[in-house]
């Protein structure tokens, strides 16, 4: 019995130890296997700069927060094999990578790549930085990414479609070079006399127009006011225009305008960067105008001869040699814009950023080079170059230094050199040239090589182009800011002080080169000879050196600023500040306009908004005791998505109400040299308003009031002003991915500079401006940006629309008896003139229609509408015929980035705009040129004649004249005719680029490296067809497609 319990008892032991055993085995091998499959994970997160990144959200698929990056950029989590982590961070675009098993034997190293579109925090405003969501202005802003999508002389090239608010123009194809002297000659002494008040410097910027609400904005570059746009975009960290009073306030005489905020890089503590960018492009001209080819402009000559009952003057053999060739020289065929001008023409930029420094002091350098070339061909004859060509040279360089834990200082260097060249006929009379002369006009050489020509055309274009001489023309600027901060907060929580200045000086001169060459006039005598008939004058080449203009700017501003917190909840902050700005142009009186101004700011807990500021600014260029102006603005705001009661809508972010009013002025520019001052002349002429010079008029010379030259004088000349409002809303959903930012003003101006309309030249004087005029501005902005990602594919979305509307509410206009007629209450920029009602078919539609008096009409002439009904077409029929509609315009940017290939894309567009197109050249042809006839295009192909009347969009040809423009020499108002939708669609930009992983940046020592291509003015769609919509006349030098490459290093 012991022995079957022994036993039993043995097996239970036994079984309760194997499966004990059995137990531990599967619980080591369960251990092992999970220890197999989790994996330790570490790294770090770094810029394209190779500098560390902290903050970076580590995230799964599940977008469940994992863990985040230190100071260094790194991190480490446990993670099991094969799951993928995206690295999140608001300013770069998201990361993905794959983990897997040998990731656990290396330390990763993620590169992220910063967002096309930045979120920044901040927004520079007029000499200061703000939070965004304490700003209650309206501002508009974009960076660098955006800036260098383009490859131009000037960041302007690239606001177009980006900005609300902004309307850009574009009226040249390349800068504009200026030559022109500073000086007048004295034919008595033989030196030259400075111009006072007339010969200002002309800005940098020359191609566009820029339309900011309605006005003009003004440039502040660094906190300065300066009117510099030929500067490298790399070099530009922010372009913001700022529209409301409250923004400006601190311009004080300029306050109306609103700005375009230029802010540079600046030195800072992140680490060391090191960017170098190089892009080359080609550029072609848009819309060249098509002229006649020879045999064409003879027969439609002859026919426009014939209907106004003058002979022909080439006979069918001239017909035929024109268009076989058979006899070029007496019969040729040239096309000017083939022979003068390149299809192509190349440009470059390179440019090399340095950043780094430390906590205690911080450096920023850049070098610049620039160069583009025109479109005139050249020769190899010339020992010099003769095409019109661009070189600029940049060189900035910035310091700033922590002297104490409480002083900094900061000191900004700004060099540049432009170097410009055209042919000594200068590109705007070549131009001219080529639009105004017929391809029959003469040969390019003659049958002996010398240049062709006649009495009416005695220059040769081929000449004007490759034998003229050179112009060069310079430009230098330097310019120096000293920039002091001091922190009182030991003694004064929350209060410092700042001191700035700067001192800029620019010089422009040009050195004149200049030839010319005669003409000669081939043919044949009768004996078949050849004969040459010489025209035109022979000039040796000079050498002249041109003072074009020299300007000096100095500018100082003290602040005194205060800032605190209140129980963690009120802030408040304050500033008073008082600035001078110094212009002294050529041989002018210095402007010395100045401000004191004063700012308070008060926000509880980043919900309830408001700010105030005042500024008592003062000109001297106005009478003493009409120098010093006020100017006010306040605002308020309210986010209401801070509310309590709205805590739990998490897709709400923002949803912020503002509003801003203020009085605003605008002068200093418009108050022209001393006007206020009364002006003297001498006479001959002894009557009761001239004052005898010498004993009883003995020197038989009198002085009179008012030099005709300047007009009569207005001691109360002032600037203008404004009442300025603004509301808007700025809205952020779904964790900020969709901003909404919509505005709409209304700014009335008055006292605003205009001449009366009831005045009369009575006593041969002009009369002078008065503070007298008053309109009305006002529209709506939206912006709307998108920002996401679909795993590592990020992409983006934004856009903006523009409205601008604006009505004359006083004039001073002179009595018009229909309401048609009048100017007041129309918008500003409208176009008048009479209506055009086709044109006359016959002799019997013209005696039946009204009449147009001192003009001789016939069959295919303009017929205008009789508004009055009076049966006469003079002043009273003359009416709105353009621009009567809110101009609109848009701008539509989208892109992706996605394992290294980044896109984007810029369209841009305006509607509601009209242009008045009125040239003889290209619309009329055939006008009177030195007893001669000018080219003509395409356009008359569309003229009126019997059996196309019906579908004629432009009147009988008359050639020697332009009378079917004015009809009467009575008319000094414009045809409904020539206005033109100048309505437009525009691929404005694309981009494509590609950053290579990062096996080529270990191979190339840890240098990013990227590739690019851009694209400008890829596509237009526009119904007007005789031209650019925007650069509308070729004499204009036409608007460009550009094509570049190029490639990116960072580290």
């Amino acid at each position: 019995m012991h022995d079957l319990y022994m036993r039993k008892k043995l097996k239970i032991t036994s079984f309760l130890l194997f499966t004990g055993l059995l137990y531990t085995f599967s619980s080591y091998a369960q251990n092992a296997n999970e220890e197999a499959t989790t994996s330790l994970i570490k790294g770090f997160v770094v810029d394209e700069y190779n500098n560390p990144v902290e903050n970076v959200i580590l995230r799964n698929s599940t977008q469940d927060s994992l863990t985040a990056t230190l100071d260094e950029g790194e991190f480490e989590l446990e993670l099991s094999a094969n799951q993928e982590i995206y690295f999140h961070h608001p300013e770069f675009y998201i990361e993905k990578i794959s983990v897997n098993a040998k990731s656990r034997f290396k330390d990763l190293k993620i590169r992220l790549k910063e967002k096309f579109l930045k979120e920044e925090n901040e927004l520079n405003v007029l000499y200061d930085k703000v939070q965004k969501d304490k700003y209650l202005g309206s501002a508009s802003t974009i960076y660098t990414n955006q800036l260098t999508t383009t490859l131009q002389q000037t960041y302007v090239h690239a606001l177009p479609g980006r900005l609300a608010g902004l309307y850009t123009e574009q009226t040249r194809g390349i800068r504009d070079p200026q030559t022109a002297a500073n000086t007048d000659f004295d034919v008595f002494t033989g030196a030259g006399i400075p111009l006072p008040g007339q010969r200002n410097i002309v800005a940098d910027n020359t191609q566009f127009n820029l339309n900011l609400r309605g006005q003009s904005p003004v440039v502040v570059i660094d906190g300065v006011q300066r009117d510099l746009s030929s500067i490298d975009p790399q070099n530009i960290e922010s372009i913001s225009v700022q529209k409301d009073a409250l923004s400006s306030i601190l311009l004080g005489m300029r306050s109306s305008r609103g700005m375009l905020l230029v802010t540079t890089k600046e030195p800072d503590s992140e680490g060391f960067r090191l960017s170098f960018t190089q892009e080359t492009g080609i550029q072609q001209s848009l819309d060249l105008p098509n002229p006649l080819p020879a045999y064409q402009y003879a027969y439609l000559l002859n026919e426009g001869l014939q209907r106004n009952g003058i002979a022909p003057i080439y006979s069918q053999s001239d017909f035929n040699k024109f268009r076989d060739g058979s006899s070029p020289y007496t019969h040729p065929d040239v096309n000017w814009y083939d022979q003068t001008l390149k299809k192509t023409a190349p440009m470059s930029i390179y440019n090399l950023n340095v950043n780094g420094g430390n906590d205690i002091a911080r450096y920023f350098l850049s070098l610049g080079y620039y160069t583009q070339e025109g479109f005139f061909k050249s020769t190899d004859l010339n020992s010099y170059e003769t095409n019109q060509k661009l070189d600029r040279y940049l060189v900035t360089t910035k310091i700033d230094v922590d002297v104490t834990d409480e002083f900094e200082v900061g000191l900004s260097l700004f060099g540049r050199v432009e170097e410009g060249n055209q042919p000594g006929a200068t590109t705007n009379n070549i131009l001219s040239t080529i639009f105004n002369t017929p391809n029959n006009a003469y040969p390019v050489f003659n049958p002996d090589g010398s240049y062709g020509g006649s009495r009416s055309f005695s220059r040769n274009i081929w000449a004007m182009t490759t034998n003229s001489g050179y112009i060069e023309d310079t430009k230098k600027d330097v310019l120096a800011t000293l920039d002091l901060d001091y922190d009182f907060n030991k003694f004064v929580e929350g209060l410092s002080f700042k001191a700035l200045t700067s001192i800029s000086v620019q010089n422009r001169s040009a050195i004149s080169r200049v030839k010319q060459s005669g003409v000669y006039d081939f043919s044949y005598n009768e004996d078949g000879s050849d004969s040459y008939s010489a025209f035109g004058s022979v000039s040796p080449q000079t050498n002249n050196f041109i003072s074009v203009g020299d300007s000096r700017y100095w500018y100082g501003q003290l602040a005194l600023s205060y800032n605190r917190t209140f129980n963690e909840v009120h802030n408040f902050e304050a500033k008073v500040l008082g600035d001078q700005y110094v212009v002294t142009t050529n041989y002018d009186l210095p402007n010395k306009p100045a401000d004191i101004a004063g700012t308070v700011k008060y926000d509880f807990n980043n919900k309830y908004f408001a700010e105030a500021a005042v500024n008592r600014s003062y000109y001297n260029g106005y009478r003493p005791g009409q120098q010093w102006g006020t100017f006010y603005a306040f605002g308020l705001g309210w986010d209401i998505a801070q509310e309590s009661f709205l805590e739990e809508v998490n897709w709400l972010n923002k949803f912020k109400l503002r509003a801003v009013y203020g009085k605003t002025g605008n002068g200093i520019d418009n108050a022209g040299y001393y006007n206020w001052r009364q002006s003297y002349s001498s006479t001959g002429v002894f009557n009761d308003n001239a004052y005898p010079q010498g004993y009883s008029g003995s020197t038989s010379q009198a002085v009179i009031e008012n030099d005709p030259n300047f007009g009569i004088y207005n001691p109360n000349i002032s600037w203008e002003k404004a009442d300025k409002l603004n509301v808007g809303l700025d809205v952020d959903l779904f964790n900020k991915h969709l901003n909404i930012s919509a505005d709409y003003y209304y700014d009335q101006y008055y006292d605003l500079l205009q001449v009366r309309g009831r005045n009369i030249e009575l006593l041969g004087y002009r009369y002078s401006p008065e503070n007298i005029g008053e309109n009305v501005r006002k529209g709506a902005e939206v912006a709307i940006t998108y920002q996401n990602n679909i795993g590592d594919f990020n992409y983006f979305i934004t856009g903006n629309w523009s409205q601008q509307a604006s009505e004359i509410t006083y004039m001073d206009e002179q009595f018009r008896p229909y309401d048609y007629n009048k100017r007041t209450g129309n918008p500003v920029n409208t176009i008048y003139g009479y209506v055009a009602d086709g044109f006359y078919s016959s002799t019997e539609d013209i005696e039946q229609s009204a009449t147009i008096n001192n003009s001789s009409i016939k069959p295919g002439d303009i017929k205008y509408k009789d508004l009055n009904g009076d049966g006469v077409i003079n002043d009273f029929d003359v009416t709105a015929i353009g621009n009567t509609k809110p101009l609109s315009f848009y701008g539509i940017n989208a892109g992706f980035y996605y394992k290294g290939f980044d896109f984007n894309v810029l369209l841009q567009g305006v509607y509601n705009r009209d242009i008045y197109v009125n040239n003889d050249i290209l619309q009329a042809g055939f006008i009177d040129t030195n007893q001669s006839y000018g080219q003509a295009y395409a356009p008359v192909f569309e003229r009126w004649i019997p059996e196309n009347a019906n579908n004629a969009s432009y009147p009988g040809l008359t050639p020697g004249i332009n009378a079917f423009f004015n009809p009467s020499p009575n008319f000094a108002n414009s045809s409904s005719l020539f206005v033109y939708s100048g309505d437009y669609f525009r691929v404005k930009n694309i981009t494509l680029g590609y950053t290579f992983p990062k096996e080529v940046t270990n191979a190339l020592a840890g240098i990013q490296l990227r590739v690019f291509a851009h694209g400008t003015n890829i596509f237009t769609a526009s119904k007007f067809d005789l031209g650019d919509p925007e650069v509308i006349m070729f004499t204009s030098y036409p608007n460009q497609r550009v094509i570049s490459g190029g490639l990116n290093l960072k580290f």
